[in-house]
């Protein structure tokens, strides 16, 4: 038995398919199944039920995927310290930021985080705060950066940025000209909502709450997964909506957004690396973190 073929069992059943397998490891099918069919042969047992739309874990297959975890665990762990007692900073590092981070923060740092350590590998997954922090308990990845805490004892968070968060409107509103709105002219208005999740709706809603504002009292007419797509809605005259500086800097520079506070309601949200408390982190993971809080934002 070899490594490679307990990573490969411990991808197929993650992915539950046989085909996402292969493509997220990157080897054929029939490479895949071969591996599969060593380890059913080596104990004589049948580890996955197949059907034409997953594969599922038998009970021997369940056993075998709880020792398999902690055994490729075991092998991270053993090569962080070999890494880190050598000094050596290299390898895969799978990284995680929700929206903002993800899509206005990251892509930079990383940049510039690739041209001091050539030889590192870095793969960086976006999804909403939640969906981050699901996969870093998961162990899909190693260290996130998201825009709320999200309070749970197996985590660690260190902050990282603080940002402001502001009210956008099309350059032909009526608000344009303005530098803030009253908040009572605010909840009459159109408002367009990032979904359930986001870092950006928790402090939006938790800045409403605290003017005795519930979500009932705003008249909002969608809600929606994607920043960039609330910034089409809101050129287009569709409604107007709160969202991060960072995201919007290129459209107001532009000039097709205007960029307006919301008086007596200060929007302010930190910015936050995230990982395992328990999980010991690669030499590659350190390096990354501690390349994040020399660039820290304010």
């Amino acid at each position: 038995m070899e490594f490679r073929q307990l990573e490969v069992f411990c991808k197929v059943a993650e992915l539950k398919s046989f085909t996402k397998a292969a493509e997220a490891i990157y080897l054929t099918q029939p490479t895949v199944s071969s591996h599969i069919q060593y380890l059913e042969n080596l104990w004589e047992v049948k580890l996955f039920d197949r059907t034409a739309r997953m594969a599922k874990l038998t009970k021997a297959g369940e056993l075998l995927f709880q020792y398999a975890k902690e055994i490729l665990r075991l092998k991270q762990e053993m090569q962080n310290a070999m890494e880190e007692f050598s000094g050596t900073i290299r390898g895969n590092l799978e990284v995680g930021g929700s929206s903002i981070p993800g899509n206005y923060i990251l892509p930079r740092l990383i940049g510039l985080f690739k041209e001091a350590y050539p030889q590192a590998q870095i793969s960086l997954q976006v999804s909403d705060t939640k969906g981050i922090v699901k996969a870093l308990l998961e162990d899909e990845i190693e260290l996130g950066v998201v825009g709320a805490h999200l309070p749970d004892p197996r985590l660690q968070y260190e902050v990282f940025a603080r940002e402001e968060l502001v009210l956008i409107v099309p350059s032909d509103h009526k608000w344009a000209n303005r530098q803030y709105v009253e908040l009572a002219d605010l909840i009459q208005e159109p408002l367009i909502f990032r979904e359930k999740g986001s870092g950006t709706r928790m402090i939006t809603e938790q800045g409403f709450a605290d003017q005795n504002i519930s979500l009932k009292d705003l008249h909002i007419i969608a809600e929606m997964g994607s920043t960039e797509a609330i910034k089409q809605a809101v050129v287009a005259g569709i409604g107007v909506s709160i969202l991060s500086y960072q995201a919007v800097l290129h459209e107001v520079k532009c000039r097709s957004l205007v960029a307006l506070t919301v008086q007596n309601m200060g929007l302010f949200r930190e910015f936050y690396i995230v990982y395992p408390r328990v999980r010991t982190l690669s030499p590659l993971a350190k390096a990354f973190i501690q390349f994040l809080l020399r660039h820290k934002m304010s």
